[in-house]
């Protein structure tokens, strides 16, 4: 009777291996909590836009100016103050998606980018163009009332991979019939504090 129970720790551990496929096998490693996950690194046409949208998921602002090239040149929609955006660079761009996701009007509300009607037309295999409808939503909240903002346009990007990596080059934004109000007027309205539109 001692004898036996001296082999149960034994069998146990014997099952134990047998019933593992690979004991010693390294396991992989756990996906992190952090956002970041959500972007890419810009090696496909399709990460650009993927990465504007979570940028404004997550509020992150340095994805969102990541997609852009530093020689950044950006056709303003002319439903918004045209001369305001005659000498917009990348550091203008990089100030307003600062500003607009730090605000504290849009830091607790939920922002929304949605891309419609998504092109992609190929020039070479170092420039290409996309061409989208987009809808950017965010909310308001005053007190116990909220409010929804909303900014529908037309944009192409034009893209220029270096180093294995896409940005855009060249931006043309454009109101569509139902569209009041461009991405170009929301950039007006945040680098000018207006309260209303």
């Amino acid at each position: 009777m001692v004898l036996s129970r001296s082999f149960l720790p034994i069998n146990f551990l014997i099952f134990s291996l047998l019933s593992c496929s690979n004991p010693f096998d390294t396991r992989n490693a756990e996906t992190p909590l952090s956002g970041t996950n959500n972007f890419r690194n810009l090696s496909e046409q399709e990460d650009i836009l993927h990465n504007l949208i979570n940028s404004f998921k997550e509020k992150k602002s340095k994805f969102y100016t990541e997609v852009f090239d530093s020689s950044l040149v950006f056709r303003p929609s002319e439903t918004a103050n045209t001369p305001f955006f005659e000498n917009w660079t990348l550091t203008e761009e990089d100030n307003f998606v600062n500003r607009f996701f730090s605000d504290g009007e849009t830091l607790n509300s939920t922002l929304n980018l949605d891309t419609l009607n998504v092109e992609y037309q190929n020039f070479s295999t170092e420039t290409a163009q996309i061409k989208f409808e987009y809808e950017i939503n965010f909310e308001h909240f005053y007190g116990s009332q909220d409010s929804i903002n909303t900014f529908k346009g037309y944009s192409e990007f034009s893209i220029k991979r270096k180093n294995d990596v896409w940005k855009v080059v060249d931006w043309l934004d454009r109101p569509t019939l139902s569209a009041k109000e461009t991405w170009t007027n929301l950039k007006f309205i945040v680098l000018n504090n207006e309260a209303d539109r």
